[in-house]
């Protein structure tokens, strides 16, 4: 057991090296919280160590493969020792703050309780976890043979391997497959999510107590822990919504400089790299940079945005192809003919997916929430309510797409089985909307505050 967990630290301080050197380099210039920090850099990490053991594992496979990751790794943290943050000004926390950072604290430690008896759900373990044995035995990579396999069909290879990737490199660390240590990927993501939500929340309107109010109301969402698609479950669709909430924090700090065109170009590519679901919010991503750096008349700059995501969607697509993987059988192509044909499909999708969003036994009272948070900032600042409204309408617009083009026979069983689950994609960034909706209350500080600093810099940070 401590060998294991020896591995594991290696495992992860990998993963949070690569990423906390990459938000170093993407955020050169920004004002990022710790907390924010933690949450990227995670979220980078994992990105980059996935993507490094499918581009290295073409080349090289077992001790080498984790070598030349894990030297990658630090090679990225030395050399962005030279980026520099924007100081934040810190104030000490309130009574509030302190109340809500022991629910938090609370709450973590009930995840590490809980999920060792927890299992993995048919997506976790047949989509995601599947592909990481296999790679593990392979020496880190997946064989090319395997994405043509007609009998591994049912694990769904045309998805993305950013999931299996950070499994897979767990399993090469620990030098054998237990499931057990793949089950704490989840609750990493939502430690990530914590702290994404207290400092984004804190960057764009000064508001850490609203921020940490909803990062602790995140755990009462029962879908995130009930069924077999929820956060301990193994699916690729809350650490999707994850991304996404990151990504769309950071549009609105377009204006401050180049730190969030980099940070948001990255993060959107890795929505695709994440899950093929991605492609909804990405598009989201690009319809909304697009419309505002027109406005800006810094059109230019959304090439860059758009980059990564089509090299590494084009790329991944290739890679496909060559490997002559089947292209998803439960889905019809999005042609004008497929549409017409399935439009009577339309109007009952539509009437799931509000009852979905009106189950109070799933959601509590989340999306009632957010359609009241997005009227309170409208009213406040129309355009940032335009962005957050686009933001999830188009993801869900997405999702309606896919079943109008769904070619299971049994519809309403369809949408019993996916819908909750696609639904917890949105779930942080609705949660950071209710957050921007509070008002920043007067707070009572149990210490003196720290004396302003002489440069300007942003709103206060924990």
């Amino acid at each position: 057991m401590l060998a294991d967990f020896t591995a594991l630290l290696l495992a992860l301080g990998t993963i949070m090296s690569a990423g906390y050197g990459a938000m170093r380099w993407l955020g050169d210039g920004a004002g990022i919280s710790w907390p924010e920090r933690a949450g990227l850099s995670w979220l980078l990490g994992t990105g980059l160590v996935s993507l490094a053991l499918w581009l290295l594992g073409m080349v090289v496979r077992g001790p080498v493969l984790i070598g030349t990751v894990a030297a990658s790794a630090v090679a990225v943290l030395v050399t962005s020792r030279n980026a520099r943050f924007v100081p934040t000004r810190r104030e000490p926390l309130s009574l509030i703050d302190w109340v809500l950072v022991g629910v938090l604290l609370g709450q973590v430690v009930f995840l590490v309780w809980w999920t060792p008896h927890t299992v993995l759900g048919s997506d976790g373990l047949l989509i995601w976890e599947t592909k990481a044995r296999i790679a593990f035995q392979n020496g880190g990579a997946l064989p090319i043979a395997y994405f043509s396999d007609a009998s591994r069909v049912w694990s769904q290879p045309q998805n993305p391997l950013m999931l299996p990737g950070v499994e897979t490199w767990l399993y090469l660390c620990l030098g054998h497959i237990d499931e057990a240590w793949v089950r704490l990927i989840g609750p990493l993501f939502y430690l990530a999510a914590m702290g994404v939500l207290v400092g984004a929340a804190c960057r764009l309107d000064g508001s850490r107590t609203a921020g940490l109010a909803l990062a602790s109301a995140m755990f009462f969402v029962p879908c995130l822990f009930v069924g077999t698609q929820g956060l301990l479950a193994g699916s690729a669709d809350f650490p999707l919504g994850v991304l996404w909430l990151a990504t769309v924090s950071w549009i609105f700090a377009l204006p401050d400089g180049p730190h969030a065109e980099r940070l948001i170009a990255v993060l959107g590519a890795l929505l695709l790299w994440m899950k093929r679901d991605g492609l909804f919010p990405w598009l989201a991503l690009l319809l909304i940079t697009f419309v505002w750096l027109w406005r800006a008349k810094r059109l230019r700059r959304w090439t860059l945005i758009a980059a990564p995501g089509i090299v590494l969607g084009v790329g991944f697509t290739i890679f496909l192809a060559v490997a002559k993987a089947p292209g998803d059988p439960n889905s019809l192509a999005p042609t004008p003919d497929n549409l017409i044909a399935q439009s009577d499909r339309i109007i009952p999708v539509t009437a799931a997916i509000a009852d979905e969003m009106g189950n109070f036994g799933s959601w509590s009272l989340l999306w009632p929430g957010t359609l009241l948070a997005l009227g309170v900032i409208m009213l406040r600042e129309r355009s940032r309510g335009v962005i957050l409204a686009t933001a999830l309408l188009i993801p869900l617009a997405g999702f309606a797409l896919a079943f109008v083009l769904s070619q299971w026979k049994d519809l309403s069983g369809h949408l019993d089985v996916a819908l909750p689950r696609l639904l917890l994609q949105l779930v942080p960034t609705a949660l950071l909307i209710v957050a921007l909706a509070i008002p920043r209350l007067p707070q009572f500080s149990l210490a003196k505050p720290t004396p302003e600093p002489e440069s300007p810099t942003p709103a206060p940070c924990p």
